[in-house]
């Protein structure tokens, strides 16, 4: 029996999950009260922190040009940043599937790739871990100053998975670099 494989399963899985969160965000947008500032729904917030690596892409949304995002809404329904969005869960969680079928299904699991390649996605995932942690910390203490979209328990929602992402990114590749540091050559 051919086993299912990780790599096609996650993406499709958490791109039809981000696509069900993002469009309930957007049936029931309104606030539970009136309030003067933005409300952002917590289903946003949540679909966001479960792929917060994807969800930084966002900010490339600046280089589409105004005419252009105003198509994209009318074609599918969502704005360049969400597109980017959706774009970057499928490539995320496509790395992270194959990462996994690598550990576990390979015959001999051992690294074949060179250590200059590893050293240097250890290092990128270290990097983004730490910027991951950043903001995380800047997101727990924002809402409790003043909250930027009047959403106090999404925002810490939000902030507890970009944390979670954080020690992740953080300590899965640290331990690979201090192991090759120590000269196990696993990095």
């Amino acid at each position: 029996m051919r086993k299912i494989k990780v790599a096609l399963f996650l993406p499709v899985f958490h791109f039809l999950l981000a696509v069900i969160l993002l469009r309930w965000a957007v049936l029931y947008p309104a606030a539970p009260v009136p309030m003067d500032t933005p409300y952002v729904p917590i289903t946003r917030l949540v679909c966001w922190g479960i792929s917060a690596p994807a969800e930084r892409l966002r900010i490339l949304s600046f280089l589409v040009p105004n005419r252009i995002d105003q198509k994209l809404l009318h074609a599918t329904g969502f704005y360049s940043d969400t597109l980017i969005f959706l774009v970057g869960v499928v490539i995320l969680w496509y790395l992270i599937g194959r990462a996994i079928d690598f550990h576990w299904f390979a015959k001999n699991p051992a690294r074949t790739n060179s250590a200059l390649r590893n050293t240097l996605l250890n290092w990128l995932m270290l990097v983004c871990g730490i910027y991951l942690f950043i903001v995380s910390v800047v997101n727990f203490n924002d809402p409790l100053r003043h909250p930027k979209d009047a959403n106090l328990v999404g925002n810490v929602v939000e902030a507890l998975l970009f944390f979670a992402w954080s020690i992740v990114l953080m300590f899965l590749p640290a331990r690979r670099l201090l192991d090759a540091i120590r000269g196990s050559g696993t990095v």
